[in-house]
């Protein structure tokens, strides 16, 4: 960047001396025309982050969820660690970004607490609203809660990512404990289903579904289930 720095824009070299990485982020063509051929980031990433970055690439294709890999995406907070993100949408022009946040692991911990790993974004109501189906009508919904386990966690992300394309929300722990604390946290939020995806459903493909009111519980094809929950 240095050897560049006479042909980049005053706002980027103002930012060379304060956070040379924002200078990645400028909407100056010139200066993007600099940085075309820049270092990428992810080749000096550690093996760690690298691991965390394909796992995190690996989810959204899990939920075919389209993304685009921006080895010049910065974000302006200094507390980001490993992934920022950028969600977009082709209906808004220019104002592409609907809402852009990251992961932040160590935030807590350098304001003086316990290291509590967290991530956030910010969004923007205008644009949100601008994108809302028109005829979004509000109705009862079944509270339903997911049960999984390590083992079985790249099968809950596809069960789940079907659910909610069919606009069913489920509920879930981010950390799956044993089954017996999964089905108290269930009990707790007054579920009124709970589905159930062991190792066993996933070998056979389907989901157990158990309807707390009358404590009877069978096994679906996700199709079915579908149907049962809309």
């Amino acid at each position: 960047m240095e050897k560049r720095l006479d042909k980049l824009s005053d706002d980027s070299k103002r930012r060379y001396k304060t956070n040379p990485l924002r200078a990645l982020d400028s909407k100056d063509k010139g200066d993007q025309e600099q940085f075309v051929n820049a270092p990428k980031l992810y080749d000096y990433l550690d093996e760690e982050s690298k691991n965390y970055f394909e796992d995190t690439k690996k989810y959204l294709e899990l939920m075919n969820i389209n993304y685009v890999v921006n080895d010049k995406l910065v974000r302006g907070l200094d507390y980001y660690s490993d992934t920022v993100f950028e969600i977009k949408s082709d209906k808004l022009g220019s104002q592409a970004t609907v809402l852009a946040g990251g992961r932040y692991d160590r935030l807590l911990e350098i304001l003086g607490n316990a290291k509590v790993p967290g991530i956030g974004f910010a969004a923007g109501m205008e644009r949100i609203a601008m994108l809302m189906d028109e005829n979004l009508i509000a109705k009862k919904e079944n509270k339903i809660y997911v049960i999984y386990f390590d083992e079985t966690k790249e099968y809950f992300v596809k069960v789940i990512e079907e659910l909610r394309k069919n606009e069913i929300k489920v509920n879930f722990d981010y950390n799956p404990k044993s089954f017996g604390a999964q089905m108290k946290k269930a009990n707790r939020e007054n579920a009124d289903y709970v589905l159930i995806l062991g190792e066993d459903e996933q070998k056979e493909n389907v989901v157990t579904m158990k309807k707390f009111s009358t404590g009877e519980q069978e096994k679906y094809k996700l199709e079915d289930v579908i149907e049962i929950l809309k």
